[in-house]
Formats: structure tokens, sequence, C-alpha cells
């Protein structure tokens, strides 16, 4: 499948920076909600990710220690 095309990828990140505004809910489960809310596979969300809602997502899931960090993420040793 095709990535989407910039407007489309615009208004998926729209959608759930207001879900996450509206619902207080995290960007991965505000992506679940619109997934659930409109029928939508899961698997066909990364298509939408623009590039800023994927480094949300990412700086999400590093916060949450679901995925490791980069070496230039990391603090120096004291």
């Amino acid at each position: 499948m095709p990535p989407a095309n910039k407007d489309q990828m615009l208004s998926f990140q729209m959608e759930i920076e207001k879900i996450v505004s509206d619902t207080g809910s995290s960007y991965m489960e505000a992506i679940l909600l619109f997934c659930e809310a409109n029928d939508y596979e899961v698997e066909k969300v990364p298509r939408l990710m623009s590039p800023v809602l994927k480094a949300r997502v990412e700086e999400e899931a590093k916060g949450l220690k679901l995925v490791k960090k980069d070496k230039t993420d990391q603090a120096l040793p004291v």
C-alpha cells in the first residue's frame, strides 16, 4: 500500500492531536481510539503517520521504556 499524501497525514495527525487533547490519553491510546471509532485497521496506521506524529509516539514509547533510547538520548555518566 503506498504512503498517504501530505493532506491525509496532516488530517490524521490533527485527529490524533484532538483525541489526545480532549481525552488526556497518550498518543498510542489515541491512535487505538481512532481506529476503533473509525473501524480502521491498526496495521494501516503507519502509512498515515506524519514525521511529527511518529516522533511524538517514539518519544512517548521511550519514556515508557517500550523502545530503547538512542545513544544520543542517553545521559552522560557523572
